[in-house]
């Protein structure tokens, strides 16, 4: 299904679907991509997620690490880590977790890379399965899955991490209808 009939109501999270600006849609070359900020009743937190589907990784046509686009919007990478996701659909898979700084301002991301029905944390090693899965299954379909959360003046970490871990599983019920496995 197009990202465009994504759920903007996932669980009891409302989300506030947004669109990037033209020059970022331009440079991140994506067939296809959903941007929102979810919601909860409590105002626990938003969680933003941005996915964004290539129809074919060919002739440069990847997606953008967020370990690159961050520090080039003024933030600073603290710290990256593993941290692992899993839902009913999903057994655990490692994704990429970052702390981020910018002035006094603290996030959380979660991020990684989906091909067919494997998720990658490290991009280099989706890029070699990339040229297995072209030559063995024709397809060179994927997208780039990242998760951002606030770590509020109230709050630690570990309740980000929650926040993020908790949205996760249940955007991995719904993710196989727009990014296919």
């Amino acid at each position: 299904l197009p990202l465009s009939s994504f759920p903007i109501n996932i669980g009891e999270w409302q989300g506030d679907e947004k669109r990037l600006p033209s020059i970022t849609e331009e440079v991140v070359g994506a067939t296809d991509y959903f941007y929102s900020n979810f919601s909860r009743p409590g105002n626990d937190g938003t969680v933003n997620l941005y996915i964004s589907y290539y129809e074919s990784q060919r002739y440069g046509q990847i997606p953008h690490s967020p370990r690159v686009c961050i520090p080039g919007d003024g933030w600073k990478i603290e710290d990256m880590r593993p941290v692992y996701l899993g839902s009913s659909s999903y057994q655990d898979f490692k994704v990429n977790r970052l702390t981020i700084t910018r002035g006094n301002k603290k996030i959380i991301a979660y991020y990684w890379l989906k091909q067919g029905a494997k998720m990658y944390s490290n991009e280099f090693l989706a890029r070699l399965d990339l040229i297995r899965i072209s030559i063995l299954d024709n397809r060179t379909d994927g997208a780039l899955i990242r998760l951002v959360t606030s770590v509020t003046e109230r709050e630690d970490e570990s309740a980000a991490d929650t926040r993020l871990k908790e949205f996760s599983r249940l955007l991995l019920e719904e993710l196989p209808d727009y990014v296919p496995d």
